[in-house]
C-alpha cells in the first residue's frame, strides 16, 4: 500500500510541476513539496527499519507541510482570488 502512496505523490507532483510550467506559475511549489513527499515515503518503504514516518521526522514533514500551505494559500490569495474582486 505504500507504494502506491509513492506513486501517487510522484504523479500528482510531475502533474503540478507541469502544469506550473505551463499556466499557474504558483503550483510549482506544491508540485516541488509532493515529489519531496513521494521521496519521503519511497524512504520510508524501502527501510522498514527507521520509523521515518513517526517521532521527530513526522513533526518535521508536518512543520514543512504547514509551511507549503500557508505560502501557497497566500500566493493564491493575493494574487489570483484578490485580483477578481
Amino acid at each position: 500500500m505504500g507504494y502506491l502512496f509513492v506513486a501517487m505523490f510522484f504523479i500528482i507532483g510531475v502533474y503540478l510541476i507541469y502544469n506550473a510550467v505551463k499556466e499557474f506559475r504558483f503550483l510549482l511549489l506544491p508540485g516541488i513539496y509532493f515529489v519531496i513527499l513521494g521521496i519521503w515515503w519511497l524512504i520510508d518503504e524501502l527501510t522498514p527499519s527507521i520509523d521515518i514516518t513517526g517521532g521527530v521526522f513526522a513533526w518535521g514533514i508536518r512543520g514543512v507541510s504547514l509551511v507549503v500551505l500557508i505560502i501557497t494559500g497566500a500566493i493564491y490569495y493575493f494574487k489570483y482570488y484578490k485580483n477578481r474582486k
